[in-house]
């Protein structure tokens, strides 16, 4: 009878969700082509990544489609590469689907959703063996599932059906442990690994949680012994199956290791309790005074939720002050049902999650123990486990009301009240997800019909963007240009110069940086076998970079864009000709107000020009300068060089004296200029309150075997420019255009 009742329930529950999704999003299915769910610059990319490499890619570890002519490990684009590489070898070898991988993307989020509800449905029944309660739990805590934020771009990590699939997994591992589950649980980890990496972090956090209370609560059945082996299986197992697959097949030795967002995106419980992304809650923010919270952390378990948290916190402190306590009845805890036990476990399991992502992030700010955390660092979005939170929370909650109330015919309207109010926050969730995914896929480039994509190489952006290295990078003023080069790229194959991957090579962006701020000289990786021209694609709304480029004709062009066809060999003539210019005006040049030091008197082990530079090592202040400056009664200039090859770029500091020994802190990287030869230009403009010039570099947490370098210090009056023609190179403002190499 309970087998004919599950198969019924599981076809109903079936049935009832995809009727009510494709009630909210039917539109968005029927036309999944036609759509991308998001129009914000993560969610193009993650298009963009996912498409090209299906449709261009002619390695399946590999990414040729950014970062050109580098490319990038597969892993670090964001693009599943388990489905995206799946897809690719279908396109290749099977059919060409390539005309509807958007869509495929965008219909397997769905499916994610549909199989969520499954699962969900599978834990209910096993728990209160209720088809009506289990259906209908399970399609309003599906429909509530914070994951379905993702689809408006983070797709790898939209797949709601992954959690409550390993919820379900333990469910059935505890109550008979066998090495055939935990292989399962072993192979499918390491599946996922090959969709994102956070897997590991929200996965990992899950079973580990769960294994501790068990570890407590079911000793002796469940004893360190036992657990070792399988939790070396479960975890640990595909953990080193995918680093040494991922340490084979990436020969990238210097990518960023102290990623941003660590305690930023630390879990909150306002992000947990509280409706934060509801459009209704967000004039009550400042009434209630709820602190701002990043769009990473929220995961709103539903007031059901709120109100049984306050209600078993008031509980829970009454029966601390009562005086006298009745004793239960006295038996072991393993004579209890499995399902009490197994819940009681899972909701002090998800207890410690939401502990330790609210709280760990904060040790990396303690600067003896930061250096200790490894791994940790490289998942700072630790908000995203109050996943793991929200369905361990919501399956216990809807649980235990079941069991309080089954018997009880007088009280059967509660389980099925909160259900609705489960069902009505869900409406209003998804109604609002709606005009998210209502941005329309332009599928015809305005410049398609002036190019033949088979006669360039890459496309340069202008303004230049990369981000992905972490610490720095080039981020544009208005995000058009992203948007209109990814779209070019897609929709030509042409890959792009431009970067917006994650953890990509130091030395690979300070070689593309070279394109991303003041131009002064032709950037390395211009210079490539092929002799191919490379598109120049230019947004007019933002300064550029080239500021020749205005005396050339471009090939097309909208209100908004223009196209170029460039080649290194003109951006050489373009900088020769603006050498020219400067030297024939140091000649002439009569001003005089400015401090210049080559430090060429300075050994140093990485030197910018000439014979020396300033060398230190970084956990000391460097000191630039400390001098008199008659001229300084105005604003001043203050530009050096910077050695930028080196870890933690993002804690550089200039001290610049206000009074005395009084220091301002100014943050280097908002004042970047100009890139070269792995050298960074500094400039930073002030009014000194005294003639007294100090000038320090130090870096916050700096380590003793790492040195700072520094070459050719500028002071200057602000309001005129320093024009120099040295045996080396000619500059201007220390805009420094090598003689020997343009």
């Amino acid at each position: 009878m309970i087998n004919n009742n599950r198969k019924y329930g599981y076809w109903l529950a079936l049935g009832l969700g995809i009727v009510i999704i494709l009630a909210f999003y039917g539109k968005y299915i029927f036309n999944a082509n036609e759509y991308l769910y998001g129009d914000y610059e993560d969610s193009l990319k993650n298009y963009f990544t996912f498409a090209w490499h299906i449709n261009y890619d002619s390695s399946y570890m590999h990414f040729s489609g950014m970062n050109y002519p580098y490319g990038e490990h597969l892993v670090f684009t964001d693009n599943q590469p388990l489905v995206s590489s799946t897809l690719k070898f279908i396109n290749t070898n099977v059919t060409n689907i390539s005309n509807g991988v958007i869509g495929i993307g965008n219909l397997l989020l769905f499916v994610g959703l549909l199989m969520c509800i499954i699962y969900l449905y599978k834990i209910f029944f096993e728990l209160t063996h209720n088809v009506r309660v289990s259906v209908a739990a399970a399609i309003v805590l599906g429909m509530l599932s914070p994951q379905i934020e993702r689809f408006n771009g983070h797709f790898a990590l939209g797949y709601c059906f992954i959690i409550p699939m390993f919820i379900w997994y333990l469910y059935r591992f505890f109550k008979e442990p066998s090495y055939r589950g935990s292989r399962a649980m072993a192979v499918v980890l390491l599946l996922l690994l090959f969709i994102h990496l956070y897997y590991l972090l929200i996965v990992g956090a899950l079973l580990l949680a769960v294994w501790f209370m068990f570890l407590i609560r079911e000793y002796p059945r469940i004893n360190i012994f036992t657990a070792i082996p399988h939790i070396l299986i479960q975890i640990a197992l595909p953990l080193v199956v995918y680093f040494v697959w991922l340490k084979l097949t990436d020969d990238i030795t210097d990518r960023p290791t102290k990623p941003y967002g660590l305690v930023e995106y630390a879990a909150h419980w306002e992000g947990l309790l509280l409706p934060l992304g509801f459009e209704y809650f967000k004039p009550l923010k400042e009434v209630f005074g709820v602190r701002k919270v990043s769009l990473e952390t929220i995961s709103y378990v539903g007031f059901p939720s709120l109100v049984f948290i306050v209600w078993a916190i008031i509980t829970g402190v009454k029966r601390l002050f009562k005086k006298k306590i009745a004793k239960s009845p006295t038996y072991h805890r393993l004579d209890k049902p499995y399902n009490e036990r197994f819940m009681v476990c899972l909701i002090w399991a998800v207890a410690i999650v939401f502990v330790y992502a609210a709280f760990v992030p904060f040790l990396f700010k303690i600067p003896w123990l930061s250096p200790y955390l490894g791994l940790l660092k490289q998942f700072r979005s630790l908000g995203r486990l109050l996943w793991v939170v929200y369905y361990g929370l919501t399956i216990f909650i809807v649980w235990y009301i079941y069991q309080k109330t089954k018997h009880k015919i007088s009280l059967n309207w509660v389980i099925w009240s909160v259900i609705a109010v489960f069902a009505i926050e869900g409406i209003v969730y998804n109604v609002q997800q709606l005009s998210r995914k209502n941005n329309p896929y332009k599928k015809v480039h305005w410049a398609l019909n002036k190019i033949n994509p088979q006669n360039y190489q890459a496309i340069i952006p202008m303004p230049y963007f990369h981000e992905g290295a972490e610490s720095i990078g080039a981020t544009p003023n208005n995000y058009k240009i992203v948007e209109e080069s990814l779209l070019l790229s897609m929709q030509t194959g042409i890959p792009l110069q431009g970067v917006k991957l994650s953890r990509t090579s130091i030395g690979q962006t300070l070689s593309q940086l070279e394109l991303g701020y003041e131009i002064t000289k032709v950037a390395q990786p211009l210079y490539t076998k092929s002799k191919k021209p490379f598109l120049l694609l230019q947004y007019t709304g933002q300064k550029p970079t080239i500021p020749e480029l205005q005396d050339i004709i471009p090939i097309a062009k909208t209100d908004s864009f223009k196209l170029y066809s460039f080649s290194p060999k003109l951006l050489e003539l373009l900088l020769i000709k603006r050498a020219t210019e400067i030297e024939q005006k140091a000649i002439l040049q009569s001003n005089s107000l400015y401090i210049f030091d080559n430090y060429d008197s300075t050994w140093s082990a990485q030197v910018f020009a000439g014979k020396g530079a300033l060398q230190a090592p970084a956990n000391t202040a460097i000191n630039l300068a400390d001098t008199t400056c008659k001229f300084c009664n105005d604003t001043v200039a203050v530009s050096f060089w910077l050695y930028a090859k080196m870890d933690g770029l993002d804690q550089l500091k200039l001290l610049v004296n206000t009074d005395g020994d009084n220091y301002e802190r100014v943050q280097l990287l908002n004042h970047i200029k100009s890139f070269n030869k792995n050298w960074m230009l500094i400039e930073y403009k002030y009014v000194p309150a005294t003639q007294k010039v100090k000038l320090k570099v130090i870096q916050d947490e700096g380590k003793v075997s790492q040195n700072i370098y520094a070459d050719n210090l500028i002071i200057r009056a602000a309001k005129y420019d320093v024009l120099q023609a040295m045996p080396q190179f000619v500059s201007k403002n220390n805009r420094v255009i090598f003689q020997n190499t343009p």
